[in-house]
């Protein structure tokens, strides 16, 4: 019981995630990380269950074995762990594991997320409902809007959030030939992907085509958008 209390007040114990090696590292999933800022501090497990870091600069020859029962000390303020370095179990100083003098926990981890590239905050935002999949307006000339240029766009509000990414039927969002992104999506904040955009036209679903640019900007996607290659076809939002 004695080793029990003292090891409440003296030892800290290594994150429940962790798996304990021989070498002073706790191996945790999916990268490694010293289980103290003292990089002379180890991992052991402990007979009585959990583990301890531990100062591991004692020789082998000063630590003594455990008792038959491989769980209790007869050593005063020791506890019984499992030493690879001495292959059998011994008693520890619990004071070699204390958090304050020996065994400082290890700097936290910090993530610090790449910056987002500038066209997340610096585009052009669109409301036009007529661009939306469910608009039948009368057609209008997307290259009015648009230029040779690319110009990054935001859809929000009537216009919807995103490029239509499925077949539109013609004389719908405002136009003859209804413009669909068919590339893929970027998955990842910050990314950028170029795609296609084709436009539907009678039964040919990619009548014209032109590129465009995908960037995913965390909570929302921007689009760098040239101007159709007819004045009939238009960008189709959902």
């Amino acid at each position: 019981m004695i080793h029990l209390i003292l090891l409440a007040f003296y030892i800290h114990s290594c994150q429940a995630d962790l798996e304990c090696s021989s070498r002073s590292y706790c191996i945790p999933r999916p990268t490694d990380v010293p289980c103290s800022a003292n990089y002379d501090c180890e991992c052991y497990s402990m007979a009585i269950g959990g583990q301890i870091c531990a100062n591991s600069q004692i020789p082998c020859s000063n630590l003594t074995s455990c008792n038959p029962d491989g769980v209790t000390c007869s050593e005063s303020n020791t506890i019984c762990v499992t030493n690879t370095r001495c292959q059998r179990p011994v008693c520890y100083p619990i004071v070699m594991a204390d958090s304050q003098t020996q065994c400082p926990p290890p700097e936290p981890i910090t993530t610090t997320e790449t910056p987002l590239p500038p066209q997340c905050w610096n585009y052009t935002l669109n409301t036009d409902g007529t661009r939306h999949v469910n608009s039948s307006s009368g057609p209008k000339c997307d290259p009015n809007e648009f230029a040779y240029l690319a110009k990054w766009v935001r859809f929000s509000g009537a216009a919807g959030t995103l490029l239509a990414t499925s077949m539109i039927p013609p004389n719908h969002c405002g136009a003859y030939y209804t413009g669909y992104y068919t590339g893929l999506m970027p998955t990842q904040r910050g990314d950028t992907v170029t795609g296609k955009v084709c436009y539907n036209w009678n039964t040919n679903t990619c009548y014209m085509s032109n590129m465009i640019s995908v960037t995913n900007c965390k909570d929302f996607f921007v689009y760098a958008l040239v101007a159709s290659p007819n004045c009939s076809g238009r960008y189709c939002t959902i």
